[in-house]
């Protein structure tokens, strides 16, 4: 039950690796908005599309590029 939370709420996180091609997590300043980590406008799309489904949040294409990375472990948790 511990392992299934935990993923649960950095399962945005590991979305955002996933279409990112991030290969080491610590290397991520947690300040860094998803647009200075790279992020396009395709994987915005992605992202986005990942929070609404998952956890029933709608924000817009700036909010998502505004998001900092250690805010997506938050949008994990609600």
């Amino acid at each position: 039950v511990v392992r299934m939370y935990w993923f649960y709420n950095h399962y945005v996180c590991l979305v955002f690796f996933y279409y990112s091609g991030i290969q080491n997590p610590l290397s991520v300043k947690p300040t860094s908005t998803l647009a200075d980590l790279g992020m396009d406008s395709l994987m915005g799309v992605d992202i986005k599309q990942t929070i609404e489904r998952n956890f029933g949040l709608l924000l817009n294409n700036s909010q998502i590029q505004q998001l900092k990375f250690s805010e997506l472990d938050k949008v994990g948790a609600k």
